[in-house]
C-alpha cells in the first residue's frame, strides 16, 4: 500500500474516533450539569453553597491547560488554513446572506483558531468541499485532537460531583462528605478563646460550662459550642442546634 492510501485509512479512522469521542464529550457534559444539581441538593444546606460560581471539579487544584492542548499550540497546518480560507469564501457574513452558513462560518473560525482539524474536516463535508490528502503532519493534529477530546471528558469525570454521582462504594461517598464537611465548616465556624466575665456559659449541646481561655466553636449566628460537639452534631444536622440558621 502505498504512502497516500496509508494516509487516507489514518485519516478515515482518526476522524470515526473524533466523531465518537465528540458526541460522548457531548454526553458528558450534559450528564455533568445533572450530576452537579443533585450533588448540590444532596450535600449542601440551603443557603450556604462554598461552590457557587465554581467548577465542582476536584479537592486539588488543576492545571487549566491541559498538555494536548499545548501540543496542539506548537502545531502547523498548511491545510487547515487552506481549508479554513475555502469555507470563509462560503460562510463568511461579507459574502453571504444566510443566517445557517453565517453560522458554520462561527463554528469555522473557532474550530480554526483552536487547531481543530478534526471540525473543519466535517465542516468541509457539510459545505461539498474537496478534501485533499493528509500528510504525516496532520493526521497528527487529528490524534492531538483526539487526545484532546479524551482527556477532557476524563477531567469531567474526575469532578467532584460526578465520584459522588457514579460512587460504588459507601467508603467512598462517606469520604467525600467527609471533604464537604470539613469545607463548609471552614465558612460558618470561627475559633474563639472563651472569657466568662461575670458569666458562666455552658455548651448548648452536652451542657457542660465552658472554662476560661477555652477554645471553642463560634458559628456565623454567634452561638458558642465545643468543637467536638458542633463537629458531631454537624454530622446530623447542618444548622444551629439552637436557632436553626446556617
Amino acid at each position: 500500500m502505498d504512502a497516500e492510501n496509508l494516509n487516507e485509512r489514518k485519516t478515515r479512522r482518526m476522524m470515526l474516533e473524533y466523531r465518537y469521542l465528540d458526541m460522548e464529550h457531548e454526553e458528558v457534559e450534559t450528564l455533568s450539569e445533572q450530576y452537579v444539581k443533585k450533588f448540590v441538593d444532596d450535600l449542601i444546606p440551603d443557603g450556604l453553597n462554598p461552590f457557587e460560581n465554581e467548577n465542582l471539579s476536584s479537592e486539588e487544584e488543576e492545571e487549566d491547560t491541559l498538555d494536548e492542548e499545548k501540543e496542539l499550540s506548537e502545531m502547523t497546518s498548511d491545510i487547515l488554513n487552506k481549508l479554513y480560507r475555502k469555507i470563509t469564501l462560503k460562510t463568511h457574513p461579507d459574502r453571504c446572506n444566510d443566517p445557517e452558513l453565517n453560522a458554520l462560518f462561527l463554528e469555522a473560525t473557532k474550530a480554526y483558531n483552536n487547531k481543530n482539524l478534526p471540525k473543519i474536516l466535517l465542516l468541509c463535508d457539510k459545505l461539498n468541499i474537496e478534501v485533499p490528502s493528509l500528510n504525516e503532519e496532520d493526521i497528527k493534529i487529528l490524534s492531538t485532537n483526539c487526545k484532546l477530546v479524551r482527556s477532557r471528558i476524563d477531567k469531567v469525570k474526575k469532578q467532584v460531583s460526578w465520584r459522588w454521582c457514579t460512587a460504588e462504594t459507601e467508603q467512598h461517598k462517606n469520604e467525600i462528605r467527609q471533604w464537604v464537611k470539613d469545607i463548609l465548616i471552614e465558612k460558618v465556624i470561627t475559633s474563639i478563646h472563651y472569657d466568662s466575665g461575670d458569666t458562666d456559659e455552658q455548651c448548648p449541646i452536652c451542657l457542660e460550662i465552658f472554662r476560661d481561655c477555652m477554645v471553642l466553636s463560634k458559628i456565623r449566628c454567634n452561638h458558642i459550642f465545643h468543637d467536638d460537639c458542633i463537629n458531631k452534631w454537624f454530622d446530623v444536622n447542618f444548622t444551629c442546634p439552637l436557632c436553626k440558621s446556617i
